[in-house]
């Protein structure tokens, strides 16, 4: 291929690093709610880490499996956490929730 998986997700979570922080830090002055950012920031750091690695595993996937397969995978996802949510967590959810 002519690109780099992990490098395209890396750019693309640091252009939207940099736009929220441009957005924040312009559009409120360059206050306390630019350093309230980087602080939250930092505390996201750990799942935003977890999501860099879960895009890096999609692009991998993606490399291996055919598109189709692929996306009904990956839609299962919500039903598997829905599920897990009720036996691990013992939520209860509706009959409305469960069809969504």
């Amino acid at each position: 291929s002519d690109y780099v998986p992990q490098v395209v997700v890396l750019t693309i979570e640091v252009a939207k690093l940099a736009v929220c922080a441009a957005v924040l830090c312009v559009g409120e002055g360059f206050g306390p709610v630019c350093t309230g950012f980087l602080r939250q920031s930092a505390q996201s750091a750990v799942p935003a880490l977890l999501y860099l690695l879960q895009n890096n595993i999609i692009f991998f996937a993606l490399s291996r499996i055919d598109a189709p397969t692929f996306q009904v995978l990956y839609q299962s996802k919500i039903a598997l956490t829905a599920l897990l949510s009720v036996l691990m967590l013992g939520r209860r959810l509706s009959a409305r929730q469960w069809l969504a």
